[in-house]
Order: structure tokens, then C-alpha cells, then sequence
């Protein structure tokens, strides 16, 4: 008989890892995020960040321009996810996850958090608000 070559896998640049873990981690983890942002917590939200966005900006800079644009928006009333998805780019690719929020200020936004596996946890890569 004819013998079948034996299965490869492939990893092609960029792939979701099949060890991530699913979406809703790296929902929970960008929620984490937002609620330390809310709640001025300045250097516990830099600390969720991964190396290259450490890389960019340095804790100072954060904190001066967090502590300048959160506070003014008030209370947060609502956040809601509307999105989660997987953004191939190498290494391993990103998670994007969206909410829409309301504050009590009366603005209303999406806020946009892409996410990097990185030491076996999703770290923020950027964050982006309007």
C-alpha cells in the first residue's frame, strides 16, 4: 500500500494561539482595564499594559493624561461590549473588544482596547476613546 504522509500543523504569523484563552478573558481583562481607568487608578491601569505600550509611554505621561481627560466625563452609567474579535498581526495577533459607554457627564463613546497575549495573560496594547 501507499503510506500517507504523517499530518503537519503549520504556524503561520500572526495565528490566534491555540493556548489563548477564549474571547471572554480578553473581554474580562479589558474591563478590568477601563474600571481601573475610572476609578484613577492611574499606576495599577499602566501595569496592565504590555511592554511595547510601556515601551511608548512612560507612567507619567499616563498619569498626565489620564488624570486630565477621565475625570471631566463623571460617573461611568453604562458600558456595554459590542464587539470582540481577533486582529491577526505577528507575533500572535491582537483582540480588539469595544464598548459603548455612557457617562454622566452625557457623553456617550466607544471605547476601543486591543489586547496582547504576553507572560500568559492579555495585556493592553492601546486604548483608544471618542
Amino acid at each position: 500500500g501507499i503510506a500517507a504522509p504523517a499530518a503537519t500543523t503549520e504556524t503561520i504569523a500572526g495565528a490566534e494561539p491555540a493556548a489563548a484563552p477564549a474571547e471572554a478573558e480578553a473581554a474580562r481583562a479589558a474591563e478590568r482595564f477601563l474600571e481601573m481607568i475610572n476609578e484613577s487608578r492611574w499606576a495599577e491601569s499602566y501595569a496592565a499594559t504590555g511592554a511595547e505600550f510601556r515601551r511608548l509611554n512612560t507612567l507619567k505621561a499616563w498619569t498626565d493624561v489620564s488624570a486630565r481627560l477621565r475625570p471631566p466625563l463623571g460617573k461611568l452609567l453604562t458600558r456595554d461590549i459590542v464587539r470582540n474579535e481577533y486582529v491577526p498581526a505577528p507575533p500572535e495577533g491582537y483582540r480588539l473588544v469595544k464598548f459603548a459607554s455612557s457617562y454622566e457627564n452625557g457623553t456617550n463613546q466607544v471605547e476601543s482596547v486591543s489586547l496582547t497575549w504576553e507572560d500568559g495573560a492579555w495585556k493592553v496594547a492601546g486604548i483608544a476613546i471618542g
